[in-house]
């Protein structure tokens, strides 16, 4: 035997250290991974917490700005027409009385939805006239020191909400001091149901899954969106205008109607007595958030799970390849996310003519092709299904004569060429080969341009047909002058110079010569002007 290499029991005693060394290795590395998925964890959950409530107070602050300009145009709209009473009755000339203002106020309701009702009356409440013919004799819906505050004052002034007389709704009532000659004094109450201000901010609330509410600033309730169990004209009890900044800048309160907290908002409105208040319940505006902490909390369980079952150095390298592929699924929905936001359709084939991508709009022009468009699909295929659909009005009964010919032209790198679409749209279809051997594509909408195209056409064929017709015209009225005016003139000639005539009615002929000629004049001069 050989004789045993010096050193080798040092070497073999290293090689036995090197496997507790490395579990020493794994065991810290495992703590400290499971340390780092901790802490990155409950990082990642607080920044998406404050990412959550920082979007929805963002989201509040513009909400409650749209909401509050909405509404505050349509108290626009309606102040404007009360202050344009005067001006619609100066027109009618002599003086007005109750039949002439009430015809008046009809049409002037009829031209608007902005109030359901238009009402003059007098100042202890009697009404003079109205736009319905009912409230022409009901009483007036405010009393009598509502309605004195509109006296000298130069502004539209706001009350309700006021339950309407058939007790089915409620309204506002926008006064104001109207002045006609011979007339008593009088003010015009409009009636604006809070229906129709609901109709106004209920696409706003729908859109975020927000509450949105009128209010006046001592807390009465005008509307609120979605109705809550809260009745309308009821006084609450914490008025927004004593919890809230009315600057628009969001707070986080707790509602008033639910008592969770909530992110809120408030705005005046022109009428600074009239409030738009906005909010998110924490439970709609952590619902997401919610969602995603849950899943961030499963992946940091399965993480620490997997490092644990399959140690430090596999981990590392299982590690390396989640990273990786996290990053080409970004890329990849970059990629999706810019190819979808493109204007044009746009879609790209590999070298095999099998689908690879496409986005949304494609899908879209496609329409009665897009249960078929799926990726991994052929390109023949894909035509020859979309021409059994009606896809291509060009196609004709030849279908497979149809899919030679798009075949032919989509492998031959060819110019664009034009598609007509079912609904009438114009495509303008390009496509060019890649190095690799795909294709890419692009389908451009041309309805338009194609549209004026033929605007033009029509525009040049008409002008020919009228240049035509003129022309026509010129040569015949030419001829239908000329010709008896010529006549006329030799006959007169002849009379003229026929000696078996008087003196006299030799100079008649001559007269009739002259006038001959005058006339043949003045027809050219007309001609030639019209030519």
């Amino acid at each position: 035997m050989p004789p045993p290499v010096p050193g080798l029991r040092g070497a073999a005693g290293l090689g036995l250290m090197s496997p507790r060394l490395l579990r020493i290795a794994l065991l810290a590395g495992v703590l400290l991974v499971l340390t780092g998925i901790a802490a990155g964890t409950m990082f990642l959950i607080e920044r998406l917490h404050e990412n959550a409530e920082r979007s929805a107070r963002q989201s509040i602050g513009r909400l409650t700005k749209v909401a509050e300009g909405v509404v505050s145009r349509e108290f626009l709209r309606i102040d404007a027409a009360l202050a344009g009473l005067p001006g619609r009755f100066a027109s009618v000339a002599g003086p007005i009385d109750a039949d002439i203002a009430q015809r008046l106020l009809r049409e002037m309701n009829a031209q608007t939805l902005d109030f359901r009702n238009i009402v003059l009356v007098q100042r202890d409440g009697t009404p003079w006239a109205a736009a319905l013919p009912r409230s022409a004799s009901d009483a007036a819906p405010l009393d009598a020191a509502e309605i004195a505050r509109t006296r000298d004052s130069p502004n539209t002034l706001l009350s309700g909400p006021v339950r309407d007389q058939q007790g089915d709704d409620w309204a506002l009532y926008f006064l104001r001091e109207v002045r006609l000659p011979d007339s008593p004094p009088l003010v015009a109450l409009a009636e604006v149901p809070v229906s129709r201000l609901t109709e106004l901010i209920a696409p706003l609330s729908d859109r975020l899954k927000v509450w949105v509410i009128l209010e006046s600033v001592s807390g009465r309730l005008i509307a609120m969106v979605p109705q809550g169990n809260v009745p309308l004209g009821q006084q609450l009890r914490q008025p927004a205008a004593r919890l809230l900044p009315l600057d628009g800048e969001p707070a986080a309160i707790r509602s008033r109607f639910t008592n969770e907290p909530a992110i809120v908002a408030a705005r005046p409105t022109i009428f600074r007595d009239i409030l738009v208040v906005t909010g998110f319940g924490e439970a709609g505006y952590l619902e997401r958030f919610r969602t995603d902490r849950r899943n961030l909390l499963l992946g940091a369980g399965a993480a620490g799970l997997l490092t644990l079952a399959l140690g430090g150095a596999l981990f590392a390298g299982l590690r390396g390849r989640i990273r990786l592929a996290e990053e080409r699924a970004e890329a990849r929905m970059l990629l999706e996310r810019a190819i979808d936001s493109m204007p044009d359709g746009f879609v790209m084939w590999d070298r095999d003519d099998r689908l690879v991508i496409c986005n949304d709009r494609y899908r879209e022009m496609y329409a009665a092709s897009a249960p078929f468009i799926r990726p991994g699909i052929g390109f023949e295929e894909l035509i020859r299904k979309g021409a059994e659909a009606g896809q291509y009005p060009q196609a004709g009964s030849d279908i497979e004569a149809f899919v030679r010919e798009t075949v032919a032209w989509h492998q031959g790198n060819r110019p664009p060429m034009e598609r007509l679409l079912p609904d009438g749209t114009w495509l303008l279809v390009t496509e060019r080969r890649l190095p690799s051997g795909g294709t890419v594509g692009i389908r451009t909408d041309i309805t338009a341009l194609k549209r004026t195209n033929d605007e033009l056409m029509a525009a040049r064929d008409a002008a020919a047909a009228a240049t035509e017709a003129k022309s026509r015209f010129l040569a015949r009225m030419s001829h239908e002058l000329r010709t008896p005016l010529n006549a006329v003139m030799g006959l007169a000639q002849l009379l003229a110079g026929d000696p078996a005539l008087s003196g006299e009615q030799r100079d008649r002929a001559r007269t009739l010569e002259q006038a001959g000629r005058h006339a043949v004049d003045v027809a050219n001069s007309v001609l030639d002007l019209a030519r």
